[in-house]
């Protein structure tokens, strides 16, 4: 564990706030750690899976350039790189953008452990994954679960409504090849607390009174003849993703589970698992 204590060396603020303290990981993408000009030669911007007391899911310390700056830098660069979580301590103070100011920064080096029943997997998006979910525009992703071998496409979007520990998760049919009811949870770590539940369902039994369209890019890969639900997560209250499925007798099951790399995929972006296969 390596960690540092100092005061904080903001410029003096206007906002003061009761000081809040933050343990986890830093925010996905290329956001999650923020370089940019301050009032002193540099500053970084830290999102984070909570609202401080200033308002806002961020904090920032100014003079990352100085030789303090660097070692908090540092710590917080090599946690991002390695998805290791950090605790910061905050300075109560609460500059002009309404972020939060930085007197600690402490990494954690050992992961949380699991110990989990049931037989659905779960996995851990892998870097060249995350690396396509995260560039800009639409991107399409196709992925076939690990047991039954059910396809999936994830279809990732920009969404500027969305901070960087937030994701929309909305889950859909593709009617061509798949027609029992699917959903998807949201759950903490471990699946100690369900966060979300969303469902898609076709809008008829056995499509009697709709047409379903081919899917296709040209009408955003939607049937036009499913239900579908979706829902803003949040990295402080989610951790992981179940993937869900009916059977034929109406029964559900969880068919696989994705990891907090969610964050590091999806962090900021509006997501849709659309399922090609019964």
């Amino acid at each position: 564990m390596k960690a540092i204590y100092l005061g904080a060396f903001l410029t003096l603020l206007p906002g003061v706030a009761r000081a809040s303290e933050f343990v986890g990981p830093i925010g996905a993408g290329p956001d999650g750690l923020r370089f940019s000009p301050g009032p002193s030669p540099a500053r970084v911007s830290i999102a984070v899976a909570k609202t401080t007391p200033c308002g806002s899911p961020w904090y920032a310390y100014e003079n990352a350039d100085g030789e303090l700056g660097r070692v908090w830098t540092e710590t917080l660069t090599e946690a991002k790189a390695n998805d290791r979580s950090v605790r910061i301590v905050g300075t109560g103070i609460c500059d002009s953008f309404g972020i939060e100011g930085v007197s600690f920064v402490e990494q954690h080096v050992g992961p949380p452990v699991c110990t989990r029943s049931g037989s659905a997997p779960i996995i851990t998006i892998d870097p060249d994954t995350i690396a396509v979910a995260q560039r800009p525009g639409k991107q399409r992703i196709g992925y076939m679960l690990q047991v039954n071998k059910e396809g999936v496409l994830i279809l990732v979007e920009d969404d500027p409504t969305l901070q960087p520990n937030q994701i929309r998760l909305e889950v859909d049919i593709d009617a061509d090849g798949a027609e029992r009811d699917k959903a998807i949870e949201a759950w903490s770590f471990c699946q100690g607390a369900r966060a979300a539940s969303i469902q898609a369902s076709m809008k008829s039994e056995f499509n009697v009174g709709f047409i379903c369209d081919p899917v296709s890019p040209a009408n955003n890969f939607r049937a036009g003849c499913t239900n579908t639900q979706s829902v803003i997560v949040n990295q402080d209250t989610t951790s992981e993703l179940w993937l869900r499925k009916r059977d034929w007798a109406g029964f559900w099951h969880y068919a696989e589970g994705i990891d907090s790399s969610i964050w590091r995929a999806f962090g900021g972006r509006s997501v849709r698992f659309l399922w090609r296969s019964d």
